[in-house]
């Protein structure tokens, strides 16, 4: 692919000085301009159309110097995109085969954890029994005391010594949220029990659609609707 051009500032200047110049002209026009009868609306309306010709002209003219660039950058990206899939896709498998693992050798853990507890706990009791019976209660105690104090380890699966990073991997836990009910959910907003920030975004489109309907101001099933008047120019 043939490499775009490259703009320098004196190039892209000369391109843009007849718009910048146009646009100052058009502005000072607009501060100056008072509409007071049929003919200065007239102006006015003339005007307006003169400011979106010059408008599209000036995107026409950006476009044709940002699209060789764009047309080079998106090149560029379809050479790296399926690199940057590739390693993506290796990610989430290894992590899916990481995250089995980890999950299966920390229920082990668990499980031998409370099975050496309850063989330590189980001896303790055995042995302040015996101890109770030989009437040394103090004693009794002290095994009791002692058994609930000491941590009892477990040999977990032991570190490789490869060409290990250095890097820790564990199971992050988190918490997903969707919504089941939107009534319920509406409900619970009402009610206070849910916070409104739990509604993201109202689609305008949907909210101006229904106002339109509606045709009259005033607050409509929770909806503010309002007319708002503006010049169009066709």
């Amino acid at each position: 692919m043939a490499e775009p051009k490259i703009l320098t500032p004196a190039v892209l200047t000369t391109h843009a000085l007849p718009f910048t110049t146009n646009a100052n002209n058009l502005m000072e026009q607009a501060e100056r301009a008072e509409i007071i009868d049929m003919e200065s609306f007239e102006r006015c309306v003339d005007h307006i159309k003169i400011c979106q010709s010059q408008r599209t002209a000036a995107e026409d003219a950006r476009k044709s110097l940002t699209a060789p660039l764009n047309n080079h950058v998106g090149w560029i990206n379809d050479q790296f995109r399926p690199i940057t899939d590739r390693l993506d896709q290796a990610s989430k498998l290894m992590k899916g085969k990481g995250s089995k693992w980890k999950v299966e050798e920390d229920a082990r853990v668990a499980a031998e954890e409370a099975r050496v507890r309850q063989e330590a706990e189980d001896q303790a009791i055995k042995d302040a029994e015996e101890a109770a019976a030989q009437g040394d209660d103090d004693k009794a105690e002290a095994i009791i005391d002692a058994a609930a104090d000491t941590p009892k380890g477990v040999t977990k699966a032991p570190t490789g010594h490869g060409a290990h990073t250095g890097a820790s991997g564990g199971i992050r836990k988190t918490w997903v949220g969707e919504v089941a009910d939107v009534k319920m959910v509406l409900a619970a907003i009402c009610d206070d029990a849910l916070p409104m920030t739990i509604i993201k975004e109202f689609s305008k489109k949907e909210l101006n659609a229904y106002a339109k309907l509606q045709e009259k101001e005033g607050i409509v099933n929770g909806i503010k609707i309002t007319e708002k008047k503006e010049m169009a120019v066709r």
